[in-house]
């Protein structure tokens, strides 16, 4: 019961988290930039080696962060947060490994939050990225 309260709350906090993102975008928000993951997730000693591209920008460079949750079957299997993002508009490489509950083969879904600070400890717009992702076993 306790399982499918938690997955009811959390899929209602997502769709809410997503409305509000899409609603901030398709009503002419700044475009920030984008983060993606890599499409395989390998699974490895109970962690998650996580991977992808991240690209920012703004009116000079600027300074970005990211938190990216991986879900698998509507539970949060990982999380991890990526910082000091150098938002000069570049395409850069990003790779983490990371502790990861309950995770297994299979099909994934990556959230991911990114924020592009306007000024140092200043307010951080931010956009929301959903990904379909696949965890793989380490051969």
């Amino acid at each position: 019961m306790r399982a499918m309260l938690r997955s009811a709350v959390l899929a209602t906090a997502v769709t809410a988290s997503l409305f509000s993102a899409t609603s901030a975008v398709a009503g002419g928000a700044p475009d920030y930039g984008d983060v993606n993951v890599d499409r395989r997730v390998v699974l490895q000693d109970g962690a998650l080696t996580i991977g992808g591209t991240y690209q920012c920008e703004g009116p000079g460079e600027r300074l970005g962060n990211a938190s990216v949750e991986v879900f698998q079957r509507g539970d949060r299997v990982a999380g991890v947060g990526l910082e000091a993002l150098i938002c000069d508009g570049a395409d850069h490489r990003w790779e983490v490994t990371v502790a990861a509950e309950n995770a297994r083969p299979g099909r994934a879904l990556a959230h991911i939050l990114l924020q592009v600070c306007e000024v140092p400890d200043g307010p951080c717009p931010g956009v929301l990225f959903d990904q379909d992702i696949v965890v793989t076993p380490r051969r």
